[in-house]
Protein backbone atom coordinates (compact mmCIF):
# COMPACT_ATOMS: atom_id res chain seq x y z
CA UNK A 1 0.00 0.00 0.00
CA UNK A 2 1.14 3.54 -0.70
CA UNK A 3 0.89 6.31 1.90
CA UNK A 4 -1.46 8.95 0.51
CA UNK A 5 -1.55 11.47 3.34
CA UNK A 6 -0.80 11.96 7.04
CA UNK A 7 -2.83 14.40 9.15
CA UNK A 8 -2.21 15.43 12.76
CA UNK A 9 -4.39 17.68 14.90
CA UNK A 10 -4.95 18.79 18.49
CA UNK A 11 -8.43 18.68 20.01
CA UNK A 12 -9.45 20.79 23.01
CA UNK A 13 -12.29 20.08 25.47
CA UNK A 14 -14.25 22.96 23.91
CA UNK A 15 -14.52 20.90 20.68
CA UNK A 16 -16.47 18.10 22.32
CA UNK A 17 -19.68 17.21 20.46
CA UNK A 18 -18.38 18.51 17.13
CA UNK A 19 -17.23 17.16 13.76
CA UNK A 20 -13.82 17.83 12.26
CA UNK A 21 -13.70 17.25 8.48
CA UNK A 22 -10.58 16.26 6.57
CA UNK A 23 -10.86 16.27 2.77
CA UNK A 24 -8.27 14.41 0.71
CA UNK A 25 -8.21 14.63 -3.08
CA UNK A 26 -7.51 11.19 -4.57
CA UNK A 27 -5.61 11.36 -7.85
CA UNK A 28 -6.73 7.92 -9.09
CA UNK A 29 -9.19 5.11 -8.44
CA UNK A 30 -8.29 2.90 -5.50
CA UNK A 31 -9.07 -0.75 -4.90
CA UNK A 32 -8.50 -0.44 -1.15
CA UNK A 33 -8.18 2.45 1.25
CA UNK A 34 -6.88 1.84 4.77
CA UNK A 35 -7.36 4.57 7.38
CA UNK A 36 -5.22 4.26 10.51
CA UNK A 37 -6.30 6.51 13.37
CA UNK A 38 -4.49 7.08 16.65
CA UNK A 39 -5.24 9.47 19.49
CA UNK A 40 -3.62 10.14 22.86
CA UNK A 41 -4.29 10.23 25.72
CA UNK A 42 -7.06 7.69 25.99
CA UNK A 43 -8.32 9.33 29.17
CA UNK A 44 -7.59 12.45 31.21
CA UNK A 45 -6.42 12.64 34.80
CA UNK A 46 -9.10 13.92 37.18
CA UNK A 47 -6.80 16.62 38.52
CA UNK A 48 -6.60 18.11 35.02
CA UNK A 49 -10.32 18.88 34.91
CA UNK A 50 -11.34 22.52 35.16
CA UNK A 51 -14.45 23.55 37.06
CA UNK A 52 -16.27 24.15 33.75
CA UNK A 53 -15.48 20.60 32.69
CA UNK A 54 -16.68 19.27 36.04
CA UNK A 55 -19.99 21.04 35.53
CA UNK A 56 -20.31 19.37 32.13
CA UNK A 57 -19.99 15.93 33.69
CA UNK A 58 -23.49 16.20 35.17
CA UNK A 59 -25.87 14.87 32.50
CA UNK A 60 -28.56 17.21 31.24
CA UNK A 61 -31.54 14.94 31.78
CA UNK A 62 -34.18 16.17 29.38
CA UNK A 63 -36.98 14.26 31.08
CA UNK A 64 -36.13 15.92 34.39
CA UNK A 65 -36.08 19.37 32.78
CA UNK A 66 -39.46 18.78 31.17
CA UNK A 67 -40.95 17.78 34.54
CA UNK A 68 -39.58 20.95 36.13
CA UNK A 69 -41.12 23.10 33.40
CA UNK A 70 -44.47 21.40 33.82
CA UNK A 71 -44.39 21.80 37.57
CA UNK A 72 -44.58 18.07 38.05
CA UNK A 73 -42.78 16.08 40.67
CA UNK A 74 -41.87 18.96 42.93
CA UNK A 75 -39.65 18.52 44.72
CA UNK A 76 -37.72 16.38 42.21
CA UNK A 77 -37.33 12.79 43.27
CA UNK A 78 -33.79 12.28 44.57
CA UNK A 79 -33.00 9.61 41.98
CA UNK A 80 -33.78 12.09 39.21
CA UNK A 81 -31.54 14.89 40.41
CA UNK A 82 -28.60 15.46 38.01
CA UNK A 83 -26.02 15.24 40.77
CA UNK A 84 -27.41 11.85 41.72
CA UNK A 85 -26.18 10.58 38.35
CA UNK A 86 -22.61 11.66 38.89
CA UNK A 87 -20.63 8.38 38.81
CA UNK A 88 -18.68 7.32 41.85
CA UNK A 89 -15.71 6.81 39.54
CA UNK A 90 -15.35 8.01 35.96
CA UNK A 91 -12.82 7.11 33.28
CA UNK A 92 -12.89 10.61 31.77
CA UNK A 93 -12.30 8.96 28.41
CA UNK A 94 -11.60 10.86 25.24
CA UNK A 95 -13.99 9.35 22.68
CA UNK A 96 -13.31 9.99 18.98
CA UNK A 97 -14.82 8.01 16.10
CA UNK A 98 -14.62 8.24 12.30
CA UNK A 99 -16.94 8.59 9.33
CA UNK A 100 -15.90 8.07 5.70
CA UNK A 101 -17.46 9.33 2.49
CA UNK A 102 -16.32 9.53 -1.13
CA UNK A 103 -17.72 9.99 -4.62
CA UNK A 104 -20.26 7.23 -4.00
CA UNK A 105 -21.55 8.91 -0.83
CA UNK A 106 -21.34 8.05 2.86
CA UNK A 107 -19.63 4.69 3.39
CA UNK A 108 -20.50 4.49 7.05
CA UNK A 109 -19.84 5.71 10.59
CA UNK A 110 -18.60 2.62 12.45
CA UNK A 111 -18.68 3.38 16.16
CA UNK A 112 -15.17 2.34 17.03
CA UNK A 113 -13.77 4.36 19.92
CA UNK A 114 -10.42 2.80 20.57
CA UNK A 115 -7.34 5.08 20.67
CA UNK A 116 -5.96 2.91 17.86
CA UNK A 117 -8.36 2.20 14.96
CA UNK A 118 -8.02 0.79 11.45
CA UNK A 119 -10.79 1.13 8.88
CA UNK A 120 -10.61 -0.63 5.52
CA UNK A 121 -12.89 0.00 2.57
CA UNK A 122 -12.65 -1.33 -0.94
CA UNK A 123 -13.89 -3.90 -3.42
CA UNK A 124 -13.06 -7.14 -1.64
CA UNK A 125 -14.30 -9.01 1.39
CA UNK A 126 -11.94 -7.52 3.97
CA UNK A 127 -13.96 -4.30 4.26
CA UNK A 128 -14.45 -3.17 7.87
CA UNK A 129 -17.88 -4.06 9.24
CA UNK A 130 -20.04 -0.98 9.21
CA UNK A 131 -18.65 0.33 5.89
CA UNK A 132 -20.20 -0.23 2.47
CA UNK A 133 -17.95 -2.12 0.00
CA UNK A 134 -16.86 -0.80 -3.37
CA UNK A 135 -13.94 0.81 -5.16
CA UNK A 136 -12.90 4.27 -4.03
CA UNK A 137 -13.13 6.60 -7.02
CA UNK A 138 -10.80 9.36 -8.03
CA UNK A 139 -11.86 12.63 -6.40
CA UNK A 140 -12.66 13.75 -2.86
CA UNK A 141 -12.37 11.39 0.10
CA UNK A 142 -13.63 12.92 3.34
CA UNK A 143 -12.72 11.48 6.72
CA UNK A 144 -14.70 12.99 9.57
CA UNK A 145 -13.49 12.85 13.16
CA UNK A 146 -16.55 12.73 15.40
CA UNK A 147 -15.52 14.25 18.73
CA UNK A 148 -17.83 12.84 21.41
CA UNK A 149 -15.84 13.88 24.46
CA UNK A 150 -12.48 15.43 25.30
CA UNK A 151 -11.40 16.03 28.88
CA UNK A 152 -8.55 17.59 30.79
CA UNK A 153 -5.92 19.21 28.66
CA UNK A 154 -7.24 17.76 25.40
CA UNK A 155 -5.67 15.18 23.11
CA UNK A 156 -3.81 14.84 19.85
CA UNK A 157 -4.75 12.56 16.95
CA UNK A 158 -3.05 11.31 13.80
CA UNK A 159 -4.70 10.06 10.62
CA UNK A 160 -2.73 7.97 8.12
CA UNK A 161 -4.41 7.28 4.77
CA UNK A 162 -3.04 4.37 2.70
CA UNK A 163 -4.27 3.05 -0.63
CA UNK A 164 -3.88 0.27 -3.16
CA UNK A 165 -4.42 1.50 -6.71
CA UNK A 166 -7.24 -0.26 -8.51
CA UNK A 167 -5.91 -3.32 -10.27
CA UNK A 168 -2.49 -2.99 -8.63
CA UNK A 169 -2.43 -6.61 -7.61
CA UNK A 170 1.10 -7.80 -6.86
CA UNK A 171 2.37 -10.48 -9.23
CA UNK A 172 5.52 -12.56 -9.17
CA UNK A 173 7.41 -14.02 -12.15
CA UNK A 174 7.83 -17.82 -12.17
CA UNK A 175 9.83 -20.14 -14.40
CA UNK A 176 7.74 -23.31 -14.74
CA UNK A 177 9.86 -25.50 -17.05
CA UNK A 178 13.52 -26.20 -16.26
CA UNK A 179 16.06 -29.02 -16.41
CA UNK A 180 19.26 -29.87 -14.53
CA UNK A 181 21.99 -32.50 -14.71
CA UNK A 182 19.41 -34.91 -13.29
CA UNK A 183 18.10 -35.21 -16.86
CA UNK A 184 19.44 -33.48 -19.99
CA UNK A 185 20.20 -30.04 -18.56
CA UNK A 186 23.74 -28.69 -18.26
CA UNK A 187 23.42 -26.99 -14.85
CA UNK A 188 23.34 -28.18 -11.27
CA UNK A 189 20.33 -27.42 -9.06
CA UNK A 190 22.32 -24.64 -7.37
CA UNK A 191 23.31 -23.13 -10.70
CA UNK A 192 19.77 -23.10 -12.08
CA UNK A 193 18.39 -21.58 -8.87
CA UNK A 194 21.07 -18.89 -8.97
CA UNK A 195 20.29 -18.24 -12.64
CA UNK A 196 16.60 -17.77 -11.78
CA UNK A 197 17.48 -15.31 -9.02
CA UNK A 198 19.87 -13.28 -11.18
CA UNK A 199 17.37 -13.07 -14.04
CA UNK A 200 14.68 -11.64 -11.74
CA UNK A 201 12.42 -14.65 -11.20
CA UNK A 202 10.78 -15.09 -7.81
CA UNK A 203 9.74 -18.73 -8.19
CA UNK A 204 11.06 -21.84 -9.91
CA UNK A 205 9.64 -25.22 -10.89
CA UNK A 206 12.09 -28.04 -11.59
CA UNK A 207 10.70 -30.35 -14.28
CA UNK A 208 13.44 -32.79 -15.19
CA UNK A 209 12.52 -35.47 -17.72
CA UNK A 210 10.93 -38.53 -16.09
CA UNK A 211 12.63 -38.07 -12.74
CA UNK A 212 12.19 -36.29 -9.41
CA UNK A 213 15.66 -37.14 -8.11
CA UNK A 214 16.84 -33.52 -8.11
CA UNK A 215 13.93 -32.09 -6.12
CA UNK A 216 15.53 -32.11 -2.67
CA UNK A 217 18.72 -30.50 -3.91
CA UNK A 218 16.81 -27.84 -5.86
CA UNK A 219 14.47 -27.08 -2.96
CA UNK A 220 17.45 -26.35 -0.74
CA UNK A 221 19.11 -24.19 -3.39
CA UNK A 222 15.92 -22.24 -4.12
CA UNK A 223 15.12 -21.66 -0.45
CA UNK A 224 18.58 -20.17 0.15
CA UNK A 225 17.85 -17.68 -2.63
CA UNK A 226 14.36 -16.76 -1.38
CA UNK A 227 12.63 -18.41 -4.33
CA UNK A 228 9.24 -20.08 -4.12
CA UNK A 229 10.01 -23.66 -5.18
CA UNK A 230 7.65 -26.08 -6.94
CA UNK A 231 8.61 -29.69 -7.47
CA UNK A 232 7.63 -31.26 -10.78
CA UNK A 233 8.64 -33.41 -13.70
CA UNK A 234 8.24 -33.52 -17.45
CA UNK A 235 6.55 -36.78 -18.37
CA UNK A 236 8.48 -37.43 -21.57
CA UNK A 237 6.73 -40.05 -23.69
CA UNK A 238 6.83 -41.27 -27.27
CA UNK A 239 3.87 -39.08 -28.32
CA UNK A 240 4.11 -35.90 -26.28
CA UNK A 241 5.42 -34.19 -23.15
CA UNK A 242 3.18 -33.65 -20.13
CA UNK A 243 4.23 -31.39 -17.24
CA UNK A 244 3.20 -32.49 -13.75
CA UNK A 245 3.64 -30.00 -10.91
CA UNK A 246 3.63 -31.21 -7.30
CA UNK A 247 3.41 -34.97 -7.96
CA UNK A 248 3.08 -37.16 -4.88
CA UNK A 249 4.83 -40.05 -6.59
CA UNK A 250 6.67 -40.82 -9.82
CA UNK A 251 4.10 -41.72 -12.51
CA UNK A 252 5.53 -44.36 -14.85
CA UNK A 253 4.65 -43.75 -18.51
CA UNK A 254 6.06 -46.95 -20.00
CA UNK A 255 3.56 -48.86 -22.11
CA UNK A 256 1.56 -45.70 -22.81
CA UNK A 257 0.08 -45.95 -26.30
CA UNK A 258 -1.26 -43.19 -28.52
CA UNK A 259 -4.85 -43.83 -27.45
CA UNK A 260 -4.19 -44.44 -23.75
CA UNK A 261 -3.42 -40.96 -22.41
CA UNK A 262 -6.81 -40.10 -20.93
CA UNK A 263 -7.09 -43.31 -18.89
CA UNK A 264 -3.49 -42.95 -17.68
CA UNK A 265 -4.05 -39.30 -16.70
CA UNK A 266 -7.07 -40.32 -14.64
CA UNK A 267 -4.80 -42.67 -12.72
CA UNK A 268 -2.23 -39.91 -12.27
CA UNK A 269 -4.94 -37.60 -10.92
CA UNK A 270 -6.21 -40.28 -8.53
CA UNK A 271 -2.73 -40.88 -7.13
CA UNK A 272 -1.73 -37.19 -7.17
CA UNK A 273 -4.83 -35.17 -6.17
CA UNK A 274 -2.79 -32.02 -5.39
CA UNK A 275 -0.93 -32.00 -8.71
CA UNK A 276 -1.41 -29.71 -11.71
CA UNK A 277 -1.11 -31.25 -15.17
CA UNK A 278 -0.08 -29.27 -18.25
CA UNK A 279 0.90 -29.80 -21.86
CA UNK A 280 4.43 -28.68 -22.78
CA UNK A 281 5.28 -26.97 -26.12
CA UNK A 282 2.34 -28.59 -27.99
CA UNK A 283 3.47 -27.41 -31.44
CA UNK A 284 7.20 -28.08 -31.31
CA UNK A 285 8.44 -30.01 -34.34
CA UNK A 286 8.18 -33.66 -33.36
CA UNK A 287 8.35 -37.00 -35.13
CA UNK A 288 11.39 -36.33 -37.37
CA UNK A 289 13.92 -34.51 -35.20
CA UNK A 290 12.51 -35.18 -31.73
CA UNK A 291 10.15 -38.11 -31.53
CA UNK A 292 7.60 -37.31 -28.83
CA UNK A 293 8.38 -33.59 -28.50
CA UNK A 294 5.24 -32.49 -30.35
CA UNK A 295 1.91 -33.38 -28.74
CA UNK A 296 0.24 -36.10 -30.79
CA UNK A 297 -2.23 -37.57 -28.30
CA UNK A 298 -5.92 -37.20 -29.18
CA UNK A 299 -7.81 -35.54 -26.33
CA UNK A 300 -11.54 -35.41 -25.79
CA UNK A 301 -11.68 -34.86 -22.04
CA UNK A 302 -9.85 -31.56 -21.58
CA UNK A 303 -10.80 -31.45 -17.89
CA UNK A 304 -7.78 -33.71 -17.36
CA UNK A 305 -5.50 -30.79 -18.31
CA UNK A 306 -5.02 -27.81 -16.00
CA UNK A 307 -2.75 -25.64 -18.10
CA UNK A 308 -1.26 -25.16 -21.55
CA UNK A 309 2.27 -23.95 -22.23
CA UNK A 310 1.37 -21.17 -24.65
CA UNK A 311 4.68 -19.30 -24.56
CA UNK A 312 7.50 -21.82 -24.85
CA UNK A 313 11.24 -21.07 -24.83
CA UNK A 314 10.94 -17.48 -26.12
CA UNK A 315 14.73 -17.12 -25.96
CA UNK A 316 14.78 -19.37 -29.04
CA UNK A 317 12.26 -17.05 -30.78
CA UNK A 318 9.74 -19.83 -31.42
CA UNK A 319 7.18 -17.36 -32.72
CA UNK A 320 5.29 -19.65 -35.07
CA UNK A 321 4.74 -22.51 -32.61
CA UNK A 322 3.81 -20.08 -29.83
CA UNK A 323 1.27 -18.37 -32.11
CA UNK A 324 -0.26 -21.79 -32.77
CA UNK A 325 -0.43 -22.54 -29.05
CA UNK A 326 -2.12 -19.18 -28.40
CA UNK A 327 -4.70 -19.98 -31.06
CA UNK A 328 -5.31 -23.41 -29.52
CA UNK A 329 -5.88 -21.79 -26.12
CA UNK A 330 -8.34 -19.33 -27.68
CA UNK A 331 -10.18 -22.15 -29.46
CA UNK A 332 -10.49 -24.09 -26.20
CA UNK A 333 -11.94 -21.04 -24.45
CA UNK A 334 -14.45 -20.61 -27.27
CA UNK A 335 -15.40 -24.27 -26.86
CA UNK A 336 -16.19 -23.67 -23.19
CA UNK A 337 -13.04 -25.32 -21.85
CA UNK A 338 -11.54 -23.39 -18.89
CA UNK A 339 -7.78 -23.43 -19.33
CA UNK A 340 -4.82 -21.62 -17.77
CA UNK A 341 -2.15 -20.33 -20.16
CA UNK A 342 1.46 -20.25 -18.95
CA UNK A 343 5.00 -19.57 -20.11
CA UNK A 344 7.79 -22.12 -19.91
CA UNK A 345 11.42 -21.37 -20.65
CA UNK A 346 12.33 -25.05 -21.13
CA UNK A 347 15.72 -24.23 -19.64
CA UNK A 348 18.44 -26.73 -20.57
CA UNK A 349 21.51 -24.50 -20.48
CA UNK A 350 22.54 -21.18 -18.91
CA UNK A 351 20.62 -18.13 -20.08
CA UNK A 352 21.64 -14.51 -19.79
CA UNK A 353 20.05 -11.10 -19.67
CA UNK A 354 19.53 -9.70 -23.13
CA UNK A 355 17.78 -12.81 -24.34
CA UNK A 356 13.98 -12.47 -24.77
CA UNK A 357 12.92 -14.17 -21.54
CA UNK A 358 9.32 -14.97 -20.69
CA UNK A 359 7.62 -15.56 -17.36
CA UNK A 360 4.35 -16.66 -15.83
CA UNK A 361 3.37 -13.84 -13.46
CA UNK A 362 1.29 -15.38 -10.68
CA UNK A 363 -0.92 -12.91 -8.83
CA UNK A 364 -0.11 -12.54 -5.16
CA UNK A 365 2.42 -11.16 -2.71
CA UNK A 366 5.62 -13.04 -1.90
CA UNK A 367 4.77 -13.38 1.79
CA UNK A 368 1.48 -15.06 0.96
CA UNK A 369 2.56 -17.23 -1.94
CA UNK A 370 3.85 -20.44 -0.47
CA UNK A 371 3.79 -23.45 -2.82
CA UNK A 372 0.27 -24.64 -1.93
CA UNK A 373 -1.26 -21.22 -2.57
CA UNK A 374 0.79 -20.79 -5.74
CA UNK A 375 -0.61 -24.04 -7.14
CA UNK A 376 -4.15 -23.00 -6.27
CA UNK A 377 -3.81 -19.63 -8.00
CA UNK A 378 -2.11 -21.06 -11.05
CA UNK A 379 -4.79 -23.74 -11.36
CA UNK A 380 -7.52 -21.08 -11.31
CA UNK A 381 -5.72 -19.01 -13.94
CA UNK A 382 -4.79 -16.10 -11.66
CA UNK A 383 -1.75 -15.27 -13.76
CA UNK A 384 -0.44 -13.36 -16.75
CA UNK A 385 2.19 -14.32 -19.33
CA UNK A 386 4.75 -11.87 -20.65
CA UNK A 387 8.10 -11.28 -22.30
CA UNK A 388 7.89 -7.62 -21.26
CA UNK A 389 5.31 -5.44 -19.49
CA UNK A 390 2.52 -7.30 -17.68
CA UNK A 391 -1.18 -6.63 -18.46
CA UNK A 392 -3.83 -7.22 -15.77
CA UNK A 393 -7.57 -6.75 -16.26
CA UNK A 394 -10.39 -6.33 -13.72
CA UNK A 395 -14.15 -6.15 -14.29
CA UNK A 396 -16.06 -3.76 -12.03
CA UNK A 397 -19.79 -3.45 -11.55
CA UNK A 398 -21.28 0.01 -11.71
CA UNK A 399 -21.68 1.28 -8.17
CA UNK A 400 -18.56 -0.70 -7.28
CA UNK A 401 -20.37 -3.29 -5.21
CA UNK A 402 -18.60 -6.21 -6.92
CA UNK A 403 -15.46 -6.81 -8.93
CA UNK A 404 -13.79 -9.80 -10.62
CA UNK A 405 -10.13 -10.34 -11.42
CA UNK A 406 -8.15 -12.59 -13.73
CA UNK A 407 -9.10 -16.25 -13.21
CA UNK A 408 -12.43 -15.42 -11.57
CA UNK A 409 -15.99 -16.12 -12.76
CA UNK A 410 -18.80 -13.62 -13.04
CA UNK A 411 -21.93 -15.13 -11.44
CA UNK A 412 -24.54 -16.71 -13.65
CA UNK A 413 -27.36 -16.43 -11.09
CA UNK A 414 -27.00 -12.66 -10.63
CA UNK A 415 -24.82 -11.33 -13.48
CA UNK A 416 -24.00 -7.62 -13.35
CA UNK A 417 -25.83 -5.53 -15.91
CA UNK A 418 -23.57 -2.50 -16.07
CA UNK A 419 -19.82 -3.03 -15.89
CA UNK A 420 -16.55 -1.60 -17.07
CA UNK A 421 -13.03 -2.97 -17.00
CA UNK A 422 -9.79 -1.56 -15.70
CA UNK A 423 -6.67 -2.50 -17.62
CA UNK A 424 -3.39 -2.06 -15.80
CA UNK A 425 0.05 -2.43 -17.32
CA UNK A 426 2.78 -3.27 -14.81
CA UNK A 427 6.53 -3.22 -15.48
CA UNK A 428 8.06 -6.59 -16.22
CA UNK A 429 10.39 -8.10 -13.66
CA UNK A 430 12.50 -10.09 -16.11
CA UNK A 431 14.07 -8.82 -19.27
CA UNK A 432 12.10 -9.86 -22.32
CA UNK A 433 11.48 -7.77 -25.40
CA UNK A 434 11.43 -4.75 -23.09
CA UNK A 435 10.36 -4.10 -19.50
CA UNK A 436 8.43 -0.83 -19.78
CA UNK A 437 5.62 -0.04 -22.19
CA UNK A 438 6.92 1.66 -25.33
CA UNK A 439 5.07 4.43 -27.19
CA UNK A 440 4.26 2.23 -30.19
CA UNK A 441 3.24 -0.82 -28.16
CA UNK A 442 -0.47 -1.54 -28.29
CA UNK A 443 -2.62 -2.55 -25.30
CA UNK A 444 -5.88 -4.36 -26.10
CA UNK A 445 -8.92 -5.76 -24.33
CA UNK A 446 -10.30 -8.82 -26.09
CA UNK A 447 -13.28 -11.08 -25.50
CA UNK A 448 -14.96 -13.87 -27.41
CA UNK A 449 -16.69 -11.03 -29.30
CA UNK A 450 -13.36 -9.74 -30.59
CA UNK A 451 -11.27 -6.66 -29.81
CA UNK A 452 -13.27 -4.36 -27.53
CA UNK A 453 -10.68 -1.64 -26.93
CA UNK A 454 -7.15 -0.73 -27.98
CA UNK A 455 -4.70 2.04 -27.16
CA UNK A 456 -1.07 2.65 -28.02
CA UNK A 457 1.41 3.03 -25.21
CA UNK A 458 1.61 6.75 -25.95
CA UNK A 459 -2.18 7.18 -25.82
CA UNK A 460 -2.48 5.13 -22.65
CA UNK A 461 0.22 7.20 -20.98
CA UNK A 462 -1.62 10.37 -21.94
CA UNK A 463 -4.81 9.01 -20.38
CA UNK A 464 -3.18 7.92 -17.14
CA UNK A 465 -3.02 10.68 -14.57
CA UNK A 466 0.13 9.31 -13.00
CA UNK A 467 2.14 9.14 -16.26
CA UNK A 468 4.26 12.26 -16.59
CA UNK A 469 7.61 11.45 -18.15
CA UNK A 470 9.15 8.80 -20.33
CA UNK A 471 11.78 6.56 -18.74
CA UNK A 472 14.22 4.10 -20.29
CA UNK A 473 12.60 4.62 -23.67
CA UNK A 474 9.15 3.88 -22.24
CA UNK A 475 6.72 5.22 -19.65
CA UNK A 476 6.52 5.07 -15.89
CA UNK A 477 4.40 2.09 -14.88
CA UNK A 478 1.86 1.09 -13.76
CA UNK A 479 -0.52 2.75 -16.19
CA UNK A 480 -4.26 2.21 -15.87
CA UNK A 481 -7.24 2.93 -18.10
CA UNK A 482 -11.00 2.36 -18.03
CA UNK A 483 -12.43 0.10 -20.73
CA UNK A 484 -16.12 0.22 -21.75
CA UNK A 485 -17.75 -3.21 -21.96
CA UNK A 486 -21.00 -4.70 -23.17
CA UNK A 487 -23.38 -5.51 -20.35
CA UNK A 488 -21.94 -7.93 -17.80
CA UNK A 489 -23.97 -10.88 -18.99
CA UNK A 490 -22.89 -10.47 -22.60
CA UNK A 491 -19.46 -12.10 -22.89
CA UNK A 492 -17.94 -15.53 -22.39
CA UNK A 493 -14.37 -14.55 -21.53
CA UNK A 494 -12.22 -11.43 -21.37
CA UNK A 495 -8.45 -10.84 -21.38
CA UNK A 496 -5.85 -8.12 -21.89
CA UNK A 497 -3.07 -8.28 -24.51
CA UNK A 498 0.06 -6.31 -25.41
CA UNK A 499 1.55 -6.25 -28.91
CA UNK A 500 4.82 -4.60 -29.80
CA UNK A 501 5.30 -2.04 -32.54
CA UNK A 502 5.71 -4.82 -35.13
CA UNK A 503 2.34 -6.30 -34.16
CA UNK A 504 3.79 -9.35 -32.37
CA UNK A 505 2.05 -10.55 -29.23
CA UNK A 506 4.42 -10.15 -26.27
CA UNK A 507 2.09 -10.41 -23.27
CA UNK A 508 -1.42 -11.42 -22.22
CA UNK A 509 -3.43 -12.00 -19.10
CA UNK A 510 -5.41 -15.11 -18.39
CA UNK A 511 -9.14 -14.61 -18.71
CA UNK A 512 -12.06 -13.47 -16.61
CA UNK A 513 -14.90 -15.90 -17.26
CA UNK A 514 -18.27 -14.36 -18.13
CA UNK A 515 -21.78 -15.71 -17.51
CA UNK A 516 -21.97 -17.07 -21.08
CA UNK A 517 -18.95 -19.34 -20.59
CA UNK A 518 -20.02 -22.95 -21.09
CA UNK A 519 -17.89 -25.06 -18.81
CA UNK A 520 -17.22 -28.58 -20.13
Amino acid sequence: MELIETITNNVSPTQARSHIYHKIELQRDYQTIEIRFFYDPWQAAEEDLTQDQRDLIYPKLSLTQERLKAGQGSPISPELRPEANFPISMELRNVLTLAVEDGFGLRGIPHQHSPSQTLRLGVKADVTAGLSPGLIPKGPLTVTVNVFSVWGKGCQYRLEIYGTVLGATPCLPFELHSHTLHSDGTQTASQIAEQARQLGYRGLALTDHNTTSGQGECLSAATKRDLVFVNGLEWTTFFGHVLILNPADFPDWRGLGLGDLESRLRTVRKNNPQALIGIAHPFIAGTIGCSGCGFEYPLKDWSLIDYLEVLSAPHLRNHERNDQAFKLWTDLLNMGVPMTAVAGGDWHQPLRRGQPLGATYVLGERDHLETKRFLSRLGRGQAAVSTGPVPIITVIERGAERSWGVGEWLPTDSPPKEVHAMVEVKPGSVKGDHINLLPDDEVLAQSDRGILWRKTGAALAALAAEAAEATEGGFDLPLTARVPLPDGSGFSWLRALIKNGQGRLIAFSNVIYGPLFLKN
